[in-house]
């Protein structure tokens, strides 16, 4: 799971560089554009408020949508 941020959306830009194959769910629009330009690339953006400030989605859909996966990994920032 990628949430929001610049570090995260570095993050985004490593994996769609160097994987393939892989399947990411993220709150974040930045990211999900970064990975789906990626050929091999899965990505689930989560439904819900999206916010102009920073390109996320949030609120109770985005959070409801968000258990219903069991991820491997969370990449998230500390901004």
């Amino acid at each position: 799971f990628l949430t929001l941020g610049t570090t995260v959306e570095a993050t985004a830009a490593a994996l769609a560089a160097t994987h393939r194959d892989l399947l990411v769910v993220t709150n974040s629009s930045a990211a999900a554009r970064i990975l789906g330009a990626a050929p091999g690339m899965r990505v689930h953006l989560l439904g819900g408020a999206w916010q102009a400030r920073n390109g996320g989605v949030s609120g109770a859909t985005a959070a409801e949508m968000a258990a219903r996966w069991r991820c491997d990994a969370l990449i998230t920032g500390t901004g």
